[in-house]
């Protein structure tokens, strides 16, 4: 796993090198964006990309989002949106809500699975949250004991979401895990040395995937995955 000691703009850069080099060797990207302090990364990083005229072979999807009892989009879409992603350049698909959460989480499942099929690099973009949840994953949760299904939907404290699972984070080429600020210190270093299962911490199917970079500015060193 490798750690990327540096600044906030210089992790989107980096992001974006990493599509944007996949996408130099003629790839087609899907791209996989989670909430909080991802999507800023993930709005300058795809200025970046298309400013660079790398954006034509990536599409964007949501790791998770909130949806009821909200609009018909999620408040992660929404930030994207409202931060002025670059609609125009990358396609950025919702996730739709239509009122079942059984049927809305395998809509999901059945648009990832056309989208992974027809993608040649999987990019996830994670962060660390409280408890070591990322994305929608809680901790203990039926996403987190999920082995065979891409994404599952569940309703807690009245709203309901829809994440993809451990299994979907297995499959991925890379992982590039963005966590900042002195309040994550403990957390990044609990995450680099912790084994715990996933079904307790989450964050650790994070280390599973093909590649994982994780970029941080509270921890010095280089880690590289297998």
């Amino acid at each position: 796993m490798r750690q990327i000691h540096t600044s906030t703009t210089k992790v989107a850069t980096k992001l974006a090198q990493i599509i944007i080099e996949m996408n130099g060797a003629h790839k087609s990207i899907l791209w996989m964006i989670s909430g909080g302090s991802s999507i800023p990364i993930a709005i300058a990083a795809a200025h970046t990309i298309c400013g660079q005229g790398w954006h034509k072979n990536v599409q964007a999807y949501l790791v998770d989002d909130k949806l009821a009892p909200l609009a018909d989009t999620g408040v992660n879409y929404q930030a994207l949106v409202d931060g002025g992603f670059p609609l125009g350049n990358i396609p950025l698909k919702p996730i739709e809500y239509h009122g079942d959460v059984e049927k809305d989480a395998a809509r999901y499942h059945r648009v990832l699975s056309q989208a992974i099929s027809e993608a040649d690099i999987v990019v996830g973009q994670f962060g660390i949250g409280a408890g070591y949840h990322t994305g929608g994953i809680l901790p203990g949760s039926e996403a987190a004991r999920e082995d065979v299904k891409l994404v599952v939907g569940y309703i807690k404290d009245d709203v309901t979401s829809i994440t993809i699972t451990p299994v979907f984070i297995r499959r991925m080429d890379v992982v590039f895990i963005n966590s900042f600020g002195e309040g994550k210190r403990k957390m990044v270093a609990h995450f680099l040395g912790s084994d715990a299962i996933v079904e307790q911490e989450p964050t650790q199917v994070l280390k599973e995937a093909v590649s994982t970079v994780i970029a941080s500015d509270v921890l010095p060193g280089l880690y590289q995955s297998a």
